[in-house]
């Protein structure tokens, strides 16, 4: 295959560099990669312009009267703390938090398993009690948490492109190839579009929400843009399996990107927030998802802080 510069791209396809870099970020060009400072683009067509289907987004997400002053004071704060903290001890504390995101995609599961349970998993060991599927899913997830936060310290954004990398780890030897490609549309996928004729590929509404994502959430605060990604991939269910533990790691993954800590949320709290995702649909807004949100982002930050504060 050959590859171009993006000079070469962006000549070909009669755009700027710039865009050709921002379409290479998020995503939106196929097998596109960075080496070093440049990117390396398969030799393709043009992508396709998601303006096109701007028509299609008539769902729209309000959140009510909200305030984020407590928080981002929080994140001042804890900016203004951890420079005086040795790294050792930020990574320490950032792994505990990962442990707890780790206990959260495992909820998912629909079944509970105790964190000795998983650290007797991720120890190498079999527990009795659980399947294969089980083993390599807890030790996937933890796995998928590692990339992404890889992904943050490289200065990445949620993308397309990074929802099919982490799928693909979520799935990894857990069924056939089928677990890395969009499920099928269903009838139901016509219903939040109602100016569509059919039923929406998922490819489609995978390139609406992440047009919206690229666009006007962009401006939005970080908890409010994270939640409606949580809320549109919770919805749009673009895998066969991992639906929830993909939307709960793409939401984790701009909170962080933002500069906040990710959210950790208690036993169940995840199923509260598929609950007022629902909700949500019949409401006209996502008042009550915003908010769980937020408060599973504060109760990270506080954890972060009290673990260095005991360290």
């Amino acid at each position: 295959m050959r590859y171009m510069t993006v000079a070469e791209a962006a000549s070909a396809w009669n755009i700027s560099e710039r865009r050709v870099r921002l379409l290479c970020s998020a995503g939106r060009i196929d097998g596109a990669t960075k080496l070093g400072w440049a990117w390396s683009i398969p030799s393709q067509a043009k992508p396709g312009d998601a303006r096109a289907l701007r028509h299609l987004k008539n769902r729209s997400l309000r959140t009510g009267a909200q305030s984020f002053q407590t928080l981002d004071k929080m994140k001042s704060e804890l900016e203004g703390l951890s420079e005086s903290i040795a790294p050792a001890k930020r990574i320490a504390a950032a792994t505990y938090l990962d442990n707890l995101m780790l206990q959260t995609l495992i909820s998912t599961l629909g079944y509970e398993i105790t964190i000795s349970e998983t650290a007797s998993i991720l120890a190498g060991n079999l527990v009795p009690r659980l399947n294969l599927s089980t083993h390599l899913a807890v030790l996937n997830y933890q796995e998928a948490i590692a990339s992404m936060r890889e992904m943050v310290v490289a200065g990445g954004r949620p993308s397309e492109r990074n929802a099919f990398e982490l799928q693909r780890i979520l799935s990894h030897h857990r069924n056939d190839s089928t677990g890395c490609r969009f499920r099928e549309p269903m009838e139901a996928d016509a219903r939040p579009y109602r100016r569509a004729h059919r039923p929406l590929t998922v490819s489609e509404q995978m390139e609406v929400l992440f047009s919206q994502y690229e666009g006007e959430w962009r401006w939005l605060h970080p908890v409010v843009s994270s939640t409606f990604l949580f809320v549109e991939l919770y919805r749009i269910q673009p895998f066969p399996q991992d639906s929830e533990a993909l939307a709960y790691l793409m939401c984790a993954f701009h909170v962080l990107a933002s500069g906040y800590q990710p959210p950790v949320m208690e036993t169940g709290h995840i199923g509260l927030i598929g609950q007022a995702v629902q909700l949500s649909y019949r409401r006209g807004d996502c008042h009550e998802v915003v908010a769980l949100v937020s408060e599973a982002v504060s109760r990270g930050l506080r954890l972060y802080r009290d673990f260095l504060d005991a360290c």
